[in-house]
């Protein structure tokens, strides 16, 4: 099992800008490095971005919308979400420091802008055009 000091996850989030952070959840369960950030839309629903590399090694993004279930308080997030490539080309290896780098562009303003050219899956292998969320 993955583990990992809280010297390393607060050496990797103050490398980040824009208040990007580790997945430490994530990193425990997996053992790989991703990014996440949350950015709320209004009391009832907040857009979740994924910084990470796929199985291509090439960065992406994951973007998932969710809403907040009243009774629990909990988000909930229905259907595939999006993703587009950032970085088309393959990485060697995945480096934690790349995704850190490109948190320094990836603003609140840049996020949603990606989010509103982004593709959806739709769960059979099939990209198709995605609903604004």
């Amino acid at each position: 099992m993955p583990s990992i000091k809280k010297e390393q996850i607060l050496k990797i989030n103050n490398a980040c800008s824009n208040d990007w952070e580790l997945d430490t959840f994530y990193h425990l369960s997996y053992g790989e490095k991703t990014l996440i950030k949350r950015i709320e839309l209004n009391e009832e629903s907040y857009l979740h971005f994924k910084l990470e590399y796929n199985s291509s090694n090439q960065i992406e993004i994951r973007i998932d919308k969710y809403n907040i279930d009243k009774a629990t308080g909990f988000g909930v997030s229905q259907g595939q979400g999006k993703h587009k490539i950032l970085v088309e080309t393959q990485s060697k290896r995945k480096n934690i420091n790349s995704l850190i780098e490109l948190t320094h562009e990836l603003d609140n303003n840049k996020l949603m802008e990606i989010n509103q050219n982004a593709s959806i899956s739709s769960g059979y292998g099939m990209i198709k055009e995605s609903d604004n969320f």
